[in-house]
C-alpha cells in the first residue's frame, strides 16, 4: 500500500516537528496532506524548526500562534 505524505512524515523520526507543526497548524494540514494531492512538499527536518524557533524567541513550537504555522508550512506571505 502506497503512502502519503502525513505517513511517510510519521515514518520519519527527522520529521517528526513537521508533524507536529502539521497537527497545530491552521487549515487541518494533516487531512488535506492525507488525500490523494498531488501534493509538492518541502520538508525541513527538526533542526530546521529548532533554528527558526530559536531565530523568532519561541521556547517550543506551543508558542507559534497557529495562523503563523500555517503560513509557513503554506509558504505564504502576508
Amino acid at each position: 500500500m502506497e503512502k502519503n505524505i502525513v505517513g511517510l512524515a510519521l515514518d520519519t523520526p527527522e520529521l517528526s516537528t513537521l508533524v507536529a507543526a502539521l497537527s497545530r497548524a491552521d487549515g487541518d494540514l494533516v487531512n488535506v496532506l492525507s488525500g490523494n494531492g498531488p501534493f509538492t512538499v518541502l520538508a525541513p527536518k527538526n533542526e530546521a524548526y529548532t533554528a527558526f524557533l530559536a531565530d523568532n524567541g519561541f521556547s517550543s513550537l506551543d508558542q507559534v500562534p497557529t495562523d503563523v504555522l500555517s503560513q509557513i508550512l503554506l509558504n505564504q506571505r502576508e
